[in-house]
């Protein structure tokens, strides 16, 4: 089953919508509220920006952008061609947070080009104590508290300094009382972590959470929200779609998307059943642009 490899755009963007003001206060984050989404699929520029993972309007009319990193490879200069363009569209003042789910404590954060300066910043999950936020954890649930905060320090355990093993982050999964919030909470945690994870843990918790039905859903409301990538035209084109319900257009762009990541041509092929020759052909196109 591939889904644990494709939901994690999902996932982010749904834990961006769920949490909303939440995930940007546990981010540590010192912004003003958030006051509605925007599209991150902006029309007038190449297929490259359609990678954007989350963009927002503050309250004082400024953009906050979210990207997601999973890996240390410097990104700086997409991100800054994607907020140029960003720009150019709406107009508004912009702000960039990464959050890095590698173990690391640091990466570049700005380009110096003269009359161009580029500054992010950098959130590093990992300089978090997942001893501590394990006790935590466990003694909320103790005490029958379990908030957003808890949710959140759950889905992303994994990738803290100290971390536990993913057997013991399920059983804190288990351990809490109300049936959809753990359901969810699984959800956040696989959805994430799922490269953290062994076949059998994967498979387990695809069995006992109904993790398909839950990204399913999570990819139907992100569509009806205007964030799910490859969505043209008024048709679900996002790399789950392409996945599971086979439409030729979602493979394309899921492919697409794929090759500027710069995964393998034959992984490709495999997560989206088109031939290498198509794959090529989709290739040349994006190369010819």
């Amino acid at each position: 089953m591939t889904i644990s490899r494709i939901g994690k755009d999902i996932t982010h963007k749904h834990i961006a919508e769920y949490a909303k003001d939440g995930f940007v206060q546990w981010l540590e984050l010192d912004l003003p509220r958030i006051v509605e989404s925007v599209s991150s699929n902006i029309e007038t520029v190449d297929v490259k920006q359609g990678l954007l993972d989350w963009v927002v309007r503050l309250e004082d009319d400024s953009l906050l952008h979210l990207e997601f990193q999973s890996t240390l490879e410097s990104a700086l200069y997409r991100f800054f061609w994607y907020d140029a363009q960003l720009f150019y569209a709406k107009r508004q003042k912009i702000q960039t947070a990464v959050l890095y789910t590698t173990p690391s404590k640091q990466a570049p954060e700005q380009l110096e080009g003269g009359v161009l300066h580029y500054q992010v910043t950098n959130i590093f999950i990992y300089l978090r104590d997942g001893e501590q936020t394990l006790r935590r954890l466990r003694q909320h649930l103790a005490a029958g508290h379990w908030d957003l905060n808890d949710e959140l320090d759950t889905a992303f355990l994994v990738f803290m300094h100290q971390a536990p093993e993913i057997d013991t982050i399920l059983e804190i999964v288990r351990a809490i009382p109300e049936e959809e919030l753990k359901r969810h909470t699984a959800a956040l945690l696989y959805g994430l972590a799922s490269t953290q994870m062994s076949e059998a843990q994967k498979q387990r918790m695809e069995r006992e959470f109904e993790m398909e039905s839950i990204l399913e859903k999570w990819m139907d409301e992100a569509a009806e929200k205007g964030y799910e990538e490859g969505k043209r035209e008024g048709k679900l084109e996002g790399k789950l779609e392409g996945k599971l319900e086979g439409k030729l257009e979602g493979k394309q762009a899921t492919a697409k998307k794929m090759l500027l990541r710069g995964m393998a041509l034959e992984e490709i092929a495999d997560l989206t059943d088109l031939s290498l020759k198509e794959i090529q052909q989709i290739k040349r196109q994006l190369s010819s642009r």
